[in-house]
């Protein structure tokens, strides 16, 4: 084995384990990364109408100014279910593609990056009131949660 394959496979075993010891320890959101005013994170729906849609929970939680890792799935989980996957209309931005996906009672949406998302990036999702449920039914507001990724230093 040459010494350029070596070197990158020490490389890729390095971050690796950082990866690991950082989703271990837990990470809390760096402090470059603006605080949303509590009035402007939307977390839960009124359960008041019954054609409303409520949220049940996220994952990481709460998924609002968490830290993830680049590779992390997403999820969102709902008391209706939605219409399919696509319907959700689910926008991140800065823009990337990203895989969504419902689980079998269509009430959990899985939410993860085709490659990955940026180191040290910070990232808004948005779930808007165009959302498709089954029944007519839909979100009074749009939902909103605003992540980052970790941070890599180098070894």
């Amino acid at each position: 084995m040459n010494i350029d394959k070596r070197i990158a496979i020490a490389i890729a075993t390095a971050i690796g384990l950082l990866l690991i010891i950082a989703a271990k320890i837990g990470l809390s959101a760096p402090s470059s990364v603006p605080k949303v005013p509590e009035s402007a994170t939307i977390n839960t729906v009124s359960s008041k109408d019954s054609n409303q849609v409520n949220l049940v929970s996220t994952s990481p939680s709460p998924l609002d100014q968490a830290t993830i890792l680049p590779n992390q799935t997403i999820t969102i989980t709902f008391d209706q279910p939605a219409q399919n996957a696509p319907e959700l209309k689910v926008k991140i931005d800065p823009q990337i593609d990203i895989n969504t996906e419902l689980s079998d009672d269509r009430k959990t949406l899985k939410v993860s990056p085709k490659t990955t998302f940026g180191l040290k990036q910070g990232y808004t999702l948005t779930i808007p009131t165009e959302a498709k449920f089954d029944g007519d039914k839909k979100l009074d507001h749009d939902l909103i949660f605003h992540f980052t990724t970790i941070d890599y230093q180098g070894v």
